[in-house]
């Protein structure tokens, strides 16, 4: 099943597969976001359920989704990266 964000127009690769990760990405800056994104759903193994600008957005996502891994970069607005 292949869900979109709208809010960012990353595809969602949803699995049953027991070993699938869900994984959400956030950084301030869209081109890095979106690599990172791609690099992350160019996997079989990997899916990005979320996407984040800023870190208020990027807590609020990571409790709304719960992914198995966040990837988030280390100066994000409101609540950077590191104290997340």
């Amino acid at each position: 099943v292949e869900q979109s964000f709208a809010a960012n127009s990353l595809h969602v690769s949803m699995n049953s597969n027991p070993n699938f990760r869900r994984v959400l990405v956030a950084d301030e800056r869209p081109a890095m976001a979106l690599g990172l994104a791609a690099i992350v759903a160019s996997s079989p193994r990997y899916g990005v359920v979320g996407s984040a600008a800023e870190g208020g957005e990027c807590l609020r996502l990571i409790g709304a989704l719960w992914p198995d891994i966040a990837v988030i970069g280390a100066s994000l607005s409101a609540v950077t990266g590191l104290q997340i």
